[in-house]
Protein backbone atom coordinates (compact mmCIF):
# COMPACT_ATOMS: atom_id res chain seq x y z
CA UNK A 1 0.00 0.00 0.00
CA UNK A 2 0.84 3.37 -0.59
CA UNK A 3 -0.33 7.15 -0.57
CA UNK A 4 0.85 10.20 0.92
CA UNK A 5 -1.90 12.45 2.98
CA UNK A 6 -1.15 16.49 3.18
CA UNK A 7 -1.42 18.08 6.77
CA UNK A 8 -2.31 21.66 5.11
CA UNK A 9 -2.75 24.49 6.57
CA UNK A 10 -3.98 27.85 4.65
CA UNK A 11 -0.95 28.74 2.39
CA UNK A 12 1.18 26.14 4.71
CA UNK A 13 1.83 22.54 4.20
CA UNK A 14 2.59 21.66 7.98
CA UNK A 15 3.43 18.02 7.33
CA UNK A 16 2.34 14.74 5.48
CA UNK A 17 1.50 11.49 6.60
CA UNK A 18 2.82 8.28 4.22
CA UNK A 19 0.59 5.12 4.90
CA UNK A 20 2.04 2.76 3.81
CA UNK A 21 0.48 -0.66 5.33
CA UNK A 22 -2.79 -1.78 5.73
CA UNK A 23 -4.33 -5.01 7.61
CA UNK A 24 -8.23 -6.04 8.68
CA UNK A 25 -9.64 -7.55 11.07
CA UNK A 26 -13.23 -8.54 12.02
CA UNK A 27 -15.70 -10.88 10.21
CA UNK A 28 -19.20 -10.26 11.22
CA UNK A 29 -18.30 -6.35 11.91
CA UNK A 30 -14.92 -5.86 9.23
CA UNK A 31 -12.44 -3.04 10.18
CA UNK A 32 -9.41 -1.37 7.80
CA UNK A 33 -6.45 -0.55 9.64
CA UNK A 34 -3.94 1.97 7.97
CA UNK A 35 -0.51 2.78 9.52
CA UNK A 36 2.12 5.29 8.57
CA UNK A 37 4.51 8.00 9.74
CA UNK A 38 3.89 11.42 10.33
CA UNK A 39 7.02 13.90 9.40
CA UNK A 40 6.73 17.35 9.61
CA UNK A 41 8.55 19.83 6.84
CA UNK A 42 11.85 21.28 7.53
CA UNK A 43 10.33 24.65 8.55
CA UNK A 44 8.04 23.21 11.26
CA UNK A 45 9.22 22.76 15.06
CA UNK A 46 6.17 20.73 16.41
CA UNK A 47 2.50 19.74 15.37
CA UNK A 48 -0.14 18.66 17.83
CA UNK A 49 -2.46 17.40 15.45
CA UNK A 50 -6.31 15.80 15.83
CA UNK A 51 -7.10 14.05 12.72
CA UNK A 52 -9.21 11.34 10.81
CA UNK A 53 -9.08 9.78 7.34
CA UNK A 54 -12.43 9.38 5.24
CA UNK A 55 -12.41 6.83 2.25
CA UNK A 56 -14.49 6.07 -1.03
CA UNK A 57 -14.37 4.43 -3.29
CA UNK A 58 -15.95 4.75 -6.67
CA UNK A 59 -17.95 7.36 -5.48
CA UNK A 60 -19.55 5.41 -2.94
CA UNK A 61 -18.61 6.42 1.04
CA UNK A 62 -16.43 3.21 2.35
CA UNK A 63 -16.09 4.69 6.11
CA UNK A 64 -14.60 7.29 8.76
CA UNK A 65 -12.08 6.39 11.36
CA UNK A 66 -12.45 8.28 14.46
CA UNK A 67 -10.69 11.51 15.53
CA UNK A 68 -7.08 10.90 17.04
CA UNK A 69 -4.61 13.15 18.15
CA UNK A 70 -1.10 12.93 16.82
CA UNK A 71 1.54 14.69 18.22
CA UNK A 72 4.33 15.34 16.17
CA UNK A 73 8.25 16.49 16.52
CA UNK A 74 11.68 16.29 14.77
CA UNK A 75 11.56 12.15 15.05
CA UNK A 76 7.78 11.86 13.35
CA UNK A 77 5.17 10.28 14.71
CA UNK A 78 3.60 6.59 13.84
CA UNK A 79 -0.12 7.03 12.59
CA UNK A 80 -2.49 4.23 12.57
CA UNK A 81 -6.22 4.50 11.89
CA UNK A 82 -9.14 2.21 11.98
CA UNK A 83 -11.88 2.48 9.70
CA UNK A 84 -14.99 0.09 9.91
CA UNK A 85 -16.73 -0.89 7.00
CA UNK A 86 -19.03 -4.17 6.19
CA UNK A 87 -18.53 -7.54 4.31
CA UNK A 88 -21.09 -5.94 1.54
CA UNK A 89 -18.85 -3.22 1.17
CA UNK A 90 -15.61 -5.25 0.83
CA UNK A 91 -17.40 -6.86 -2.16
CA UNK A 92 -18.48 -4.34 -3.73
CA UNK A 93 -14.72 -3.28 -4.10
CA UNK A 94 -13.58 -6.67 -4.99
CA UNK A 95 -16.22 -7.54 -7.49
CA UNK A 96 -14.93 -3.80 -9.52
CA UNK A 97 -11.44 -5.17 -9.83
CA UNK A 98 -10.49 -6.93 -13.29
CA UNK A 99 -7.33 -8.92 -13.80
CA UNK A 100 -6.17 -5.91 -16.27
CA UNK A 101 -5.61 -4.01 -12.60
CA UNK A 102 -2.76 -4.27 -10.20
CA UNK A 103 -4.30 -2.94 -7.58
CA UNK A 104 -7.31 -0.85 -6.68
CA UNK A 105 -7.33 3.26 -5.84
CA UNK A 106 -9.16 4.07 -2.52
CA UNK A 107 -9.97 8.09 -2.90
CA UNK A 108 -8.83 9.85 1.10
CA UNK A 109 -9.35 12.61 2.63
CA UNK A 110 -7.29 13.36 5.86
CA UNK A 111 -9.88 16.02 8.42
CA UNK A 112 -9.41 17.43 11.22
CA UNK A 113 -7.87 20.16 12.94
CA UNK A 114 -4.11 21.28 14.93
CA UNK A 115 -1.93 23.80 16.00
CA UNK A 116 2.08 24.33 14.49
CA UNK A 117 5.10 26.34 15.47
CA UNK A 118 7.85 27.43 13.26
CA UNK A 119 11.43 26.85 13.99
CA UNK A 120 13.98 29.53 15.72
CA UNK A 121 15.00 31.61 12.61
CA UNK A 122 18.11 30.79 11.70
CA UNK A 123 20.06 33.90 10.52
CA UNK A 124 22.45 32.59 7.94
CA UNK A 125 18.91 31.42 6.05
CA UNK A 126 16.69 33.24 4.71
CA UNK A 127 13.12 32.80 6.33
CA UNK A 128 9.98 33.15 4.49
CA UNK A 129 6.28 34.29 6.11
CA UNK A 130 3.19 33.85 4.54
CA UNK A 131 -0.21 35.83 4.88
CA UNK A 132 -0.52 35.36 9.16
CA UNK A 133 2.44 33.27 10.00
CA UNK A 134 3.05 33.55 13.88
CA UNK A 135 6.66 34.21 14.92
CA UNK A 136 8.81 31.21 15.91
CA UNK A 137 7.55 29.42 18.53
CA UNK A 138 4.07 30.42 18.98
CA UNK A 139 1.36 28.31 18.06
CA UNK A 140 -0.96 28.62 15.15
CA UNK A 141 -4.17 27.13 15.08
CA UNK A 142 -5.15 25.91 11.88
CA UNK A 143 -8.01 23.52 10.44
CA UNK A 144 -7.08 21.45 7.71
CA UNK A 145 -7.66 22.33 4.11
CA UNK A 146 -9.28 19.52 2.49
CA UNK A 147 -7.81 17.37 -0.03
CA UNK A 148 -8.68 13.87 -2.04
CA UNK A 149 -5.39 11.69 -2.42
CA UNK A 150 -5.64 8.35 -3.82
CA UNK A 151 -4.45 5.15 -1.57
CA UNK A 152 -2.98 2.82 -3.95
CA UNK A 153 -3.81 -1.13 -2.74
CA UNK A 154 -2.22 -4.17 -4.63
CA UNK A 155 -4.14 -6.44 -5.58
CA UNK A 156 -2.42 -8.99 -3.85
CA UNK A 157 -2.67 -7.30 -0.89
CA UNK A 158 -6.30 -6.45 -1.13
CA UNK A 159 -6.80 -10.35 -1.35
CA UNK A 160 -4.26 -11.27 1.67
CA UNK A 161 -4.53 -8.89 3.92
CA UNK A 162 -8.10 -7.24 3.73
CA UNK A 163 -10.12 -10.47 2.54
CA UNK A 164 -8.24 -13.26 4.09
CA UNK A 165 -8.56 -12.15 7.87
CA UNK A 166 -12.13 -10.98 7.34
CA UNK A 167 -13.28 -14.14 5.99
CA UNK A 168 -13.46 -17.61 5.96
CA UNK A 169 -11.89 -18.57 3.13
CA UNK A 170 -8.12 -18.11 2.31
CA UNK A 171 -6.89 -16.68 -1.24
CA UNK A 172 -4.49 -17.85 -3.71
CA UNK A 173 -4.25 -16.47 -6.57
CA UNK A 174 -4.22 -18.80 -10.13
CA UNK A 175 -1.75 -18.13 -13.16
CA UNK A 176 -2.79 -18.71 -16.69
CA UNK A 177 -0.29 -19.48 -18.48
CA UNK A 178 0.36 -17.94 -21.70
CA UNK A 179 2.27 -20.30 -24.45
CA UNK A 180 5.77 -17.91 -25.18
CA UNK A 181 7.37 -20.63 -27.79
CA UNK A 182 4.39 -20.46 -30.10
CA UNK A 183 3.14 -17.36 -31.52
CA UNK A 184 -0.42 -18.42 -32.99
CA UNK A 185 -0.66 -20.33 -29.59
CA UNK A 186 0.17 -16.97 -27.86
CA UNK A 187 -2.50 -15.50 -29.36
CA UNK A 188 -5.12 -17.73 -29.31
CA UNK A 189 -4.45 -17.85 -25.58
CA UNK A 190 -4.36 -14.02 -25.47
CA UNK A 191 -7.84 -13.88 -27.12
CA UNK A 192 -9.59 -16.38 -23.70
CA UNK A 193 -8.08 -14.23 -21.03
CA UNK A 194 -9.51 -11.10 -22.88
CA UNK A 195 -12.89 -12.63 -23.03
CA UNK A 196 -12.10 -13.59 -19.29
CA UNK A 197 -11.23 -9.49 -18.34
CA UNK A 198 -14.51 -9.05 -20.36
CA UNK A 199 -16.74 -11.27 -18.40
CA UNK A 200 -14.82 -9.45 -15.37
CA UNK A 201 -16.18 -6.30 -16.29
CA UNK A 202 -19.54 -7.19 -17.00
CA UNK A 203 -19.62 -8.36 -13.53
CA UNK A 204 -18.70 -5.15 -11.89
CA UNK A 205 -21.20 -3.43 -13.41
CA UNK A 206 -23.92 -6.82 -12.87
CA UNK A 207 -24.61 -7.65 -15.97
CA UNK A 208 -24.83 -11.49 -15.24
CA UNK A 209 -26.32 -12.66 -18.75
CA UNK A 210 -23.17 -10.95 -20.73
CA UNK A 211 -20.70 -13.00 -18.12
CA UNK A 212 -21.72 -16.28 -19.52
CA UNK A 213 -21.46 -14.71 -23.10
CA UNK A 214 -17.84 -13.84 -22.50
CA UNK A 215 -17.27 -16.84 -20.60
CA UNK A 216 -18.36 -18.76 -23.53
CA UNK A 217 -16.51 -17.13 -25.62
CA UNK A 218 -13.45 -17.81 -23.67
CA UNK A 219 -13.79 -21.67 -24.10
CA UNK A 220 -14.28 -21.18 -27.95
CA UNK A 221 -11.55 -18.76 -28.17
CA UNK A 222 -9.40 -21.84 -26.99
CA UNK A 223 -6.58 -23.23 -29.61
CA UNK A 224 -8.14 -26.40 -30.91
CA UNK A 225 -11.85 -25.23 -29.81
CA UNK A 226 -13.49 -26.98 -28.86
CA UNK A 227 -13.06 -31.06 -30.11
CA UNK A 228 -9.26 -30.72 -29.91
CA UNK A 229 -8.54 -28.57 -26.97
CA UNK A 230 -6.55 -31.54 -25.16
CA UNK A 231 -4.86 -33.02 -28.04
CA UNK A 232 -1.07 -32.37 -26.86
CA UNK A 233 -2.00 -34.81 -23.58
CA UNK A 234 -0.15 -37.55 -23.68
CA UNK A 235 -1.83 -39.73 -21.30
CA UNK A 236 -4.74 -41.04 -22.96
CA UNK A 237 -7.22 -41.30 -19.38
CA UNK A 238 -5.85 -37.75 -18.27
CA UNK A 239 -6.71 -36.40 -21.71
CA UNK A 240 -10.14 -37.68 -22.27
CA UNK A 241 -11.05 -36.60 -18.19
CA UNK A 242 -9.47 -33.01 -18.83
CA UNK A 243 -11.68 -32.95 -22.23
CA UNK A 244 -14.48 -33.97 -20.76
CA UNK A 245 -14.59 -31.21 -17.78
CA UNK A 246 -13.50 -28.25 -20.69
CA UNK A 247 -16.70 -29.72 -22.44
CA UNK A 248 -19.39 -29.65 -19.66
CA UNK A 249 -18.20 -26.08 -18.64
CA UNK A 250 -18.41 -24.93 -21.66
CA UNK A 251 -22.17 -26.08 -21.72
CA UNK A 252 -22.75 -24.79 -18.51
CA UNK A 253 -21.95 -21.18 -19.56
CA UNK A 254 -23.83 -21.74 -23.06
CA UNK A 255 -26.79 -21.93 -20.90
CA UNK A 256 -26.83 -18.72 -19.31
CA UNK A 257 -26.80 -17.52 -22.84
CA UNK A 258 -30.24 -18.36 -23.66
CA UNK A 259 -33.74 -16.78 -22.23
CA UNK A 260 -35.69 -19.22 -20.41
CA UNK A 261 -38.27 -20.94 -22.56
CA UNK A 262 -41.07 -21.63 -19.50
CA UNK A 263 -41.02 -22.07 -15.75
CA UNK A 264 -40.66 -18.93 -13.24
CA UNK A 265 -37.71 -17.38 -15.38
CA UNK A 266 -39.68 -17.83 -18.70
CA UNK A 267 -38.64 -14.78 -21.22
CA UNK A 268 -35.58 -14.01 -18.80
CA UNK A 269 -32.09 -15.24 -18.32
CA UNK A 270 -32.25 -17.60 -15.84
CA UNK A 271 -29.30 -16.64 -14.53
CA UNK A 272 -28.29 -13.91 -11.45
CA UNK A 273 -25.25 -12.37 -9.62
CA UNK A 274 -24.48 -15.68 -7.79
CA UNK A 275 -24.41 -17.49 -10.68
CA UNK A 276 -22.50 -15.51 -12.04
CA UNK A 277 -20.10 -14.98 -9.16
CA UNK A 278 -19.41 -18.98 -9.35
CA UNK A 279 -19.18 -19.18 -13.74
CA UNK A 280 -16.39 -17.22 -13.28
CA UNK A 281 -14.48 -18.63 -10.46
CA UNK A 282 -15.21 -21.98 -12.52
CA UNK A 283 -13.75 -20.14 -15.92
CA UNK A 284 -10.70 -19.04 -13.65
CA UNK A 285 -9.73 -22.21 -12.31
CA UNK A 286 -10.27 -24.28 -15.75
CA UNK A 287 -8.08 -21.63 -17.89
CA UNK A 288 -5.61 -21.97 -15.00
CA UNK A 289 -5.27 -25.40 -14.49
CA UNK A 290 -5.43 -26.09 -18.73
CA UNK A 291 -3.54 -23.44 -19.60
CA UNK A 292 -0.88 -25.01 -16.79
CA UNK A 293 -1.16 -28.18 -18.11
CA UNK A 294 -0.68 -28.11 -21.63
CA UNK A 295 2.63 -26.05 -20.98
CA UNK A 296 4.27 -28.80 -19.16
CA UNK A 297 2.96 -30.99 -21.89
CA UNK A 298 4.51 -28.71 -24.40
CA UNK A 299 7.79 -29.03 -22.48
CA UNK A 300 7.82 -32.63 -22.70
Amino acid sequence: MRGTLMVNAPNRIVAQVDMNIISASGRLNPRLNFNGEATLTPSIERASLEIYIRLEFDGELIGESRMQRVDVGDNGSQVSFEVVVSSRLLRFITDRLIPTQHSLNLDAQLLGHGTFTFKPADPSKRSVRVGDDPEPGVPKLFELAQNHVPIAIDRAEWYQSVLGPTKGEQYRFMEVALPRSDQELARDWGNAVAQLQEAEKAYSVGDDAAVFLYLRGAIDALPGATQHICDSIQDLRKKTAVDELVKQVGKYFHLGRHVSSDGPEEGRFPVDHLDAAFALDLARTTLSHLSLILSAEAER
